[in-house]
C-alpha cells in the first residue's frame, strides 16, 4: 500500500517530467498570463498541484455542459428568433402580393381608362375633323353656286323665253291630246258594246254547245290539235280519236310516242276517265308509246294536282288542269322536255322505287313553277320594253314638234 510519501513522489516525478510540456502546449494569448499561471504552478507542491489538475479538469467538464446548454438555449432563441423573422417575412411577402395585384387591378383598370380616354380623343377628334370638312364644304358649296349663279344668270332670261314657247306648245299639244282621247274613248265604249253583244252571242252558242257533248268534245279535239301543231311544228301529230284506247292524238317526236287524252268537262275530269286513262296506257294497243298526258281543257282533274306526275307499270304520265281556259298549251311542251330527260336516264334511275317517283313528282312541280316564273320576267321584261320604246318614240316626237321640224 503506498503512502503519502510514494504518492507525493510519483505526482513529483510525472509533474518534473511533463511541466515542459505544459508550458509547450499551453501558450495563451497573453503571455504575461501565461508565465504568472506557470510560476504560481511550480510554486505549489505536488499534491496541490495534482489537485489543482483534478478539480481543474472536473471544473472543465462541468463547464463543457454549461456552456453547451447556454449555446443550446442561445441557439434556440436565435432559431426562434430566425422563425418570427421569416413569419413576418412571409406576412410582408404576402402583403407584397395583394399588393402586387391590386396593383394589377389599378394598371388594368387604368390602362382601360386610358383607352377609353385615348378613344373619346380620337372621336371628339375626328368630330372635328368632319365638322371643319362639312364646313369646308359648304364654304364650296356657296362658291360654286355663286359661281353657277353668275354663269347662268345671263342665261336666264333666254331660258325663260324658250320655256315659255314650250309651255304654249305642251298647252297645244295637250289639248290635241285629250281630242284624240274623248274620240279612242267613244271608239272604245262603240267596241266594247260590239265585244259584249260578240260575247252574248257566243254565250248563246256556248249553252247551246252545251247541250250535246259530241259537240263539245269536237271542239276541244280541234282546239287541241290545232295548238299541238303549234307546239310541235317538227313531230308528226296522229289523230286518233277515232281508234278504240288510242287517245286522241300520238305525238311522235323521234323515237318518242306520247298518248294525249283530251277532256273538256264543264265540272272536273271524274275518276272514271282517269282509271279508263291508265288502261289505255297499259293496253297492248299501246305497247309504241312510252308516255302519256290526260288534258283538261277547261277544268282541274279529280284526286290530281296540276302537273301532276306519275309512273304507272313502267309508263310515265302527266296530268294538266285548264289548258284551254287560262292559255296554258306551253305546259304540254314543259312535260314533254321532262318526259325527254327522264327516258335519256332512265337506265339509271329505279322507277320501282316510290321514294324515286315521289321525287320526280316534286321535280316536276318545281321545274313547272320555274318555268313560269321565267315566263312571266320575260313576258313583263318585253311589255316594259315595249312600253319604254313607245314612250320614247312620243318623246322624240314631241321635242320635234317643239322645234318646228317633221319627225
Amino acid at each position: 500500500m503506498l503512502n503519502n510519501n510514494d504518492i507525493n513522489n510519483d505526482i513529483n516525478n510525472n509533474i518534473n517530467n511533463h511541466i515542459i510540456d505544459i508550458n509547450l502546449i499551453f501558450q495563451p494569448d497573453n503571455k504575461k498570463n501565461s508565465a504568472d499561471i506557470i510560476s504560481e504552478l511550480t510554486a505549489l507542491s505536488p499534491i496541490e498541484l495534482y489537485k489543482t489538475f483534478e478539480l481543474g479538469l472536473k471544473l472543465l467538464k462541468s463547464g463543457k455542459n454549461v456552456i453547451q446548454l447556454w449555446e443550446n438555449n442561445d441557439w434556440e432563441e436565435k432559431i426562434k428568433e430566425k422563425d418570427n423573422c421569416i413569419e413576418d417575412l412571409n406576412k410582408d411577402i404576402e402583403q407584397l402580393n395583394t399588393l402586387i395585384k391590386q396593383n394589377e387591378i389599378n394598371v388594368k383598370q387604368e390602362k382601360k381608362e386610358l383607352v377609353q380616354k385615348s378613344i373619346t380623343d380620337t372621336e371628339i377628334k375626328l368630330n372635328c375633323y368632319i365638322d371643319d370638312y362639312k364646313k369646308r364644304i359648304v364654304e364650296l358649296e356657296d362658291k360654286i353656286s355663286g359661281i353657277n349663279d353668275e354663269h347662268y344668270k345671263s342665261k336666264d332670261i333666254a331660258l325663260q323665253s324658250i320655256i315659255h314657247k314650250y309651255e304654249e306648245r305642251e298647252s297645244d299639244i295637250r289639248d290635241k291630246h285629250e281630242l284624240l282621247l274623248r274620240e279612242e274613248r267613244e271608239k272604245y265604249v262603240s267596241s266594247m258594246k260590239e265585244y259584249s253583244d260578240t260575247i252574248n252571242n257566243m254565250n248563246n252558242m256556248n249553252n247551246m254547245n252545251n247541250n250535246n257533248s259530241t259537240i263539245i268534245g269536237q271542239e276541244g279535239e280541234n282546239e287541241t290539235f290545232r295548238e299541238l301543231n303549234l307546239l310541235f311544228p317538227k313531230c308528226e301529230i296522229e289523230d286518233t280519236h277515232t281508234t278504240q284506247g288510242r287517245g286522241d292524238f300520238i305525238i311522235k317526236d323521234n323515237d318518242l310516242s306520247i298518248m294525249i287524252e283530251t277532256k273538256k268537262y264543264n265540272a272536273n275530269v271524274p275518276k272514271k276517265e282517269i282509271d279508263k286513262f291508265y288502261r289505255d296506257m297499259i293496253s297492248q294497243c299501246n305497247s309504241d308509246v312510252s308516255c302519256g298526258i290526260l288534258i283538261s281543257l277547261n277544268t282541274g282533274i279529280a284526286t290530281k294536282e296540276d302537273f301532276r306526275f306519275e309512273v304507272n307499270n313502267g309508263k310515265f304520265l302527266f296530268f294538266l288542269h285548264n289548258v284551254s281556259k287560262y292559255k296554258r298549251w306551253n305546259n304540254i311542251s314543259l312535260a314533254i322536255k321532262f318526259f325527254k330527260l327522264i327516258i335519256e336516264q332512265q337506265d339509271y334511275i329505279d322507277f320501282t322505287n316510290q321514294d324515286v317517283i315521289n321525287q320526280f313528282t316534286k321535280s316536276a312541280k318545281d321545274f313547272r313553277r320555274n318555268y313560269s316564273r321565267q315566263k312571266n320576267r320575260l313576258d313583263k321584261f318585253y311589255a316594259d320594253n315595249i312600253k319604254d320604246l313607245d314612250e320614247q318614240q312620243t318623246l322624240i316626237g314631241t321635242l320635234f314638234q317643239a322645234i318646228n321640224v317633221k319627225y
